[in-house]
């Protein structure tokens, strides 16, 4: 093999070393940030203006806005997933939508029957 092919296998050895160096997150925090960044739907509209501090103002007065609170950008959006992520938890949870009680006194006892739908119920 000639100098020039040596050299670039060093050159590449010597790279693939550096790139395989590389400290790498635990499996787990990689998969919790994955799916921490998958886009949940919006959970309420929201209506996203830029603007800058000095036409805050004049923005608040035209969309009548209520009380401001000054989050970062990366706040404001995590907690908008959450918010995401909780109604959607809630529409996947089971929950009685319709309930139809009957009952009759037989002699001291009340005896009777219960008819129950449930939305979103799982086999157990």
């Amino acid at each position: 093999m000639s100098r020039t092919g040596w050299l670039f296998l060093a050159f590449a050895a010597v790279a693939g070393a550096a790139v395989a160096a590389v400290p790498r997150p635990p499996a787990a925090a990689a998969v919790r940030t994955a799916v921490a960044l998958v886009p949940t739907e919006d959970p309420f509209p929201i209506r996203r203006i830029r603007g800058s501090d000095s036409y805050l103002p004049d923005m608040l007065k035209e969309l009548e806005a209520g009380p401001v609170v000054r989050l970062p950008r990366a706040e404001f959006e995590g907690r908008v997933r959450a918010a995401g992520r909780a109604a959607l938890v809630a529409k996947q949870t089971a929950r009685v939508v319709d309930a139809t009680y009957a009952a009759e006194l037989d002699g001291t006892d009340l005896v009777g029957t219960a008819d129950i739908d449930i939305l979103g119920a799982r086999p157990v």
